[in-house]
């Protein structure tokens, strides 16, 4: 379609194994890496290609030269206090549905400080946990209603850190009259049972579904995980949502290293067991910048 186009790569591929995609490569499929967090980098890229400034002084940027990468320094973790309103007007695809019904999808902080093994969160920011203000979520939220908007996906990595910012965060949706639209998000169990006022607050705010990262149901890959023992937190946050007519899709990782067929079964059974709505069950995957990947890869 655009065959003069310039192709960058970004994400977690991209910022946490740079190294191993461009080592060795004359040519690539794509003509540069924007590494770690794009908003300010991707508009300096920009500028680069239009002659303004120099591809040496966009930070965290990959580029070609004289047939070898060069990788620019990885930029400071932006200031999240500084960062505009996304633009949706500016996308070509404005049409995305769950169900039927007008979806889009809101962030409202960024990062994680846990220790999972499985995650790529903290290689990627490292162990850190930024916000957006209150008031500039509901500022999102409100254009996203005047968008007709039906449901709204939050995106956030482990928005239960702060569980009272959150529940304060579904008070507001209340007060300024947003829970017209529902709500999908994702949480940590021990997160979203530390605040017993958080699910009646998520609840009258009209969130549908939450996430829950329940990962493992035997102690020693709670452990593998660095969960720390969850089960019994597990089964209360799954009882209080359930109270609340607030689905819960459990999340579960089975393949780990020792487990056999009885441990994959007891995964499913444990499912049932706490009538999770939607069980959710992948094999364990060593993604980039993971603890795992590297004990797996040893092993």
């Amino acid at each position: 379609v655009a065959p003069g186009a310039q192709i960058v790569l970004s994400g977690y591929h991209a910022s946490l194994t740079y190294a191993q995609l461009t080592a060795g490569m004359s040519t690539t499929p794509f003509d540069f890496l924007v590494r770690g967090e794009g908003e300010q980098a991707l508009p300096a890229l920009v500028e680069a290609l239009e002659g303004v400034r120099e591809f040496a002084a966009v930070p965290g940027l990959s580029w070609f030269r004289n047939g070898v990468f060069i990788h620019n320094p990885t930029a400071e973790l932006l200031d999240m206090r500084q960062l505009p309103l996304p633009d949706r007007n500016a996308r070509v695809l404005d049409n995305f549905t769950y169900f039927n019904r007008k979806m889009d999808c809101v962030e409202t902080s960024r990062g994680c400080t846990m220790p999972c093994t499985f995650c790529s969160i903290t290689g990627m920011y490292g162990s850190n946990f930024r916000c957006h203000a209150v008031d500039r979520v509901i500022a999102d939220l409100k254009e996203l209603q005047l968008r007709g908007t039906q449901t709204v996906l939050l995106v956030d990595d482990n928005i239960t850190l702060d569980a009272a910012r959150f529940r304060k965060l579904a008070d507001a949706i209340v007060e300024h009259g947003l829970d017209s639209m529902e709500y999908l998000v994702q949480a940590s169990v021990a997160g979203i049972v530390s605040d017993p006022d958080l699910i009646p607050a998520l609840a009258r705010a009209n969130f549908i579904m939450v996430f829950l990262g329940i990962e493992a149901v035997q102690t020693r890959n709670l452990q593998l995980f660095q969960k720390g023992d969850i089960r019994e937190k597990t089964e209360l946050a799954v009882n209080r949502l359930r109270a609340h007519e607030i689905g819960v899709m459990g999340g579960f990782i089975v393949g780990n290293p020792d487990d056999d067929r009885q441990d994959i079964r007891e995964v499913f059974r444990a499912a049932s067991r706490l009538r999770i709505d939607l069980p959710y069950v992948q094999c364990v995957t060593p993604y980039p910048g993971t603890r795992i990947r590297g004990e797996l890869l040893e092993a």
